[in-house]
């Protein structure tokens, strides 16, 4: 997966790169509304729409690039989908891998089909560090092909888009909580685990509902602020 280079061709002949460049742009703008749709908790037929905390993603990664290998071995794909993102997303693109091994596996479109148009999207929960966190992938591929600055074998122009947020925990219902981390941690959770995990929970929301206020207090001009973390002389 990847593109090679070879001369350009004069910028009169090329017309392939020209349209090849209208595709690259308009990937972008569907990455761009992808991800704004995420932070604002639009559900869709690509995400699951959860309210994010503070309407903000805590990591993203995005590429768009050139798929020049058709038909190519699953294992050869699945290692290309490890290879676009960084070793942040490692899980994630093994849970995705197998999908889009198959994706990738099928001809792209010809040209006298639609210029763009296979997609694969999937948007799903997972219970992290004591949060329940959204996590969104989608991809694109085009039929658009260049020739100039790339190869004439390029099948197709492919967009990328990987995400997460942190869930809002009054914008969920407890159903789906429970749902997250059990599925995450396992079904045989016992109850006096789940029990320690809410006591936690509501121990370090707490704690950062203070360390809110006191961020308030500081803003104001105010250090000492009532239920807010102190420092004791000894520790400054």
């Amino acid at each position: 997966m990847g593109g090679v280079v070879a001369k350009p061709s004069p910028p009169a002949d090329n017309v392939a790169k020209a349209n090849n460049d209208i595709s690259m742009e308009a990937l972008q703008l569907s990455s761009e509304a992808f991800l704004n749709n995420i932070r604002l908790g639009t559900a869709s037929s690509d995400v699951l729409g959860y309210k994010l905390t503070d309407q903000k993603l805590t990591s993203q990664e995005s590429h768009i690039i050139c798929q020049t290998t058709a038909n190519a071995p699953n294992d050869e794909i699945k290692k290309a989908v490890d290879d676009i993102f960084s070793g942040d997303w490692k899980g994630v693109t093994e849970i995705v891998a197998g999908s889009l091994a198959s994706f990738f596996g099928s001809p792209a479109p010809s040209a006298n089909e639609s210029a763009v148009n296979d997609k694969y999207s999937k948007s799903y929960l997972k219970w992290e560090h004591d949060n329940v966190v959204q996590y969104s992938f989608l991809v694109r591929r085009t039929n658009a092909s260049s020739v100039g600055t790339l190869a004439k074998d390029t099948q197709a122009t492919m967009m990328s888009v990987i995400c997460r947020g942190i869930v809002d925990f009054t914008a969920i219902d407890p159903q789906a909580v429970v749902y997250a981390l059990k599925e995450s941690t396992g079904d045989d959770i016992a109850m006096e685990d789940l029990q320690k995990i809410f006591e936690r929970v509501k121990l370090e929301l707490s704690w950062a509902a203070d360390l809110a206020k006191f961020k308030k207090g500081l803003m104001a001009g105010v250090t000492d602020v009532p239920g807010g973390p102190h420092l004791s002389k000894s520790s400054r």
